[in-house]
């Protein structure tokens, strides 16, 4: 009895679908970095609502996880950019602005701060802030 309840109750939560046909492929290539092949849409075409789902959730979980991955690989790589500056200024470069002068020199970006940023896999806007401090 219980578990006829639990069942009943599982279905009905089941009901609703948050998954999207229209966004399907835009979120499978945010979540796996390219669009779904012709397999996938075989799948997606004969699946059930409830399977459908199921792979839509997968799919939203391995977003959230690379998109905390991404996160953390970037706030690494911030305290990377402050101990180089600390380190350089160490050194001998005179200013926060001469040591991101050397870093632009060394990294051949052509004085151009948000291509430093991204060779240097911080957040956009990283060099430009701490060149404004």
């Amino acid at each position: 009895m219980i578990l006829q309840s639990i069942k009943r109750d599982r279905k009905e939560m089941q009901t609703t679908y948050t998954f999207c046909e229209d966004t399907v492929s835009d979120l499978h290539k945010d979540a796996y970095g390219f669009r779904p092949k012709e397999n996938f849409w075989t799948y997606w075409s004969t699946a059930s609502d409830d399977q459908k789902q199921s792979v839509w959730d997968s799919m939203c979980d391995t977003f959230e996880r690379n998109l905390e991955l991404e996160r953390e690989i970037q706030d690494e790589a911030v305290v990377r950019f402050e101990n180089t500056l600390a380190s350089m200024m160490h050194l001998g470069a005179k200013s926060k602005e001469m040591a991101i002068h050397w870093l632009h020199e060394a990294h051949n970006t052509n004085g151009d701060n948000e291509y430093l940023d991204y060779m240097l896999n911080v957040p956009y806007g990283t060099v430009k802030k701490t060149l404004a401090v």
